[in-house]
């Protein structure tokens, strides 16, 4: 699950790089901070004591990739989103 979520954020990593200058201190950021997010949660959570503080965590790894979600949708609604051929 954490190397997914890897993955997830190497790709969003990509995907910003194509998205408009003007974007680069709101979405791009927002975008950012919350990919970064789910790996991150997923690896503090594995050193908790008990299967409830590490469920905790992956709680909020997966109310983070909701947020990616809705950023997502939002830039494909401002079409921001660039697809590459």
């Amino acid at each position: 699950m954490w190397q997914k979520s890897m993955d997830l954020t190497d790709l969003i990593f990509d995907f910003l790089k194509d998205l408009p200058a003007d974007e680069k201190f709101s979405l791009t950021n927002q975008l950012n901070r919350c990919v970064c997010s789910i790996p991150s949660n997923i690896a503090e959570g594995s050193g908790k004591r008990t299967k409830l503080h590490f469920g905790e965590f992956l709680s909020t790894a997966l109310t983070s990739s909701f947020e990616l979600e809705t950023q997502l949708l939002i830039a494909n609604e401002g079409n921001m989103v660039i697809i590459k051929s």
